[in-house]
């Protein structure tokens, strides 16, 4: 939708704003009318009452454009309502449980995810996923979520003892064996006096 911005644009829709709400008021009080049945016979004659005094010829070509094959004005000019998916593909609505149909049969959804709730007196109640337009079905009842649609978590792994005979545990025959040259090493290193005294290793 392009909106007109200019003066002349403006100037027209207020005409129109002007007649609704003030002279069609004034129309109906004079003619008695008090409902929605008349309202709308007495529209069909007022209508093209106006049109004969207010209405203009445009200058030039139209340039509307026509609506392409892929756009649905029923999914588009509705109510919209964010909702939030179950595991069985279903969303509260109105006090009342839908759930998503594709082929026949409930559509795969995630768990969890957003869905757009669209409504009109056109389309009914239909859904909108991941970018996709989908019918609904009503439910009696809350689907039950299976297990299979729970998120599993993993047991977290404790670490391992190191076994008796493993080479860090001391005393072990088969493991590292302590020698005592190398209590007189590590003094060697931080004693210089001592230190290059070879005969010692």
């Amino acid at each position: 939708m392009i909106p007109a911005g200019s003066a002349q644009a403006k100037g027209r829709i207020e005409r129109l704003w002007g007649t609704l709400q003030d002279r069609l008021v004034q129309e109906f009080i004079l003619n008695g009318i008090k409902d929605i049945e008349s309202a709308n016979k007495f529209m069909k004659k007022y209508i093209k009452k106006f049109n004969k005094r207010f209405s203009v010829v445009p200058k030039g070509e139209p340039v509307f454009r026509k609506l392409d094959k892929g756009i649905n004005l029923g999914h588009i000019l509705c109510s919209k309502i964010s909702r939030k998916l179950d595991g069985g593909s279903a969303f509260s609505y109105g006090r009342k449980y839908y759930q998503l149909i594709s082929g026949g049969k409930p559509a795969t959804t995630i768990p969890r995810s957003g869905v757009s709730v669209l409504t009109s007196s056109r389309i009914g109640i239909k859904a909108k996923y991941s970018g996709k337009v989908y019918s609904v079905a009503r439910l009696e009842a809350r689907p039950k979520v299976s297990m299979d649609t729970r998120v599993k978590t993993k047991a977290r792994k404790l670490p391992k003892k190191p076994a008796v005979g493993h080479p860090w545990k001391s005393g072990n025959s088969r493991g590292f064996k302590y020698d005592p040259r190398d209590e007189e090493l590590a003094l060697g290193l931080f004693d210089s006096t001592i230190a290059w005294e070879t005969d010692n290793y």
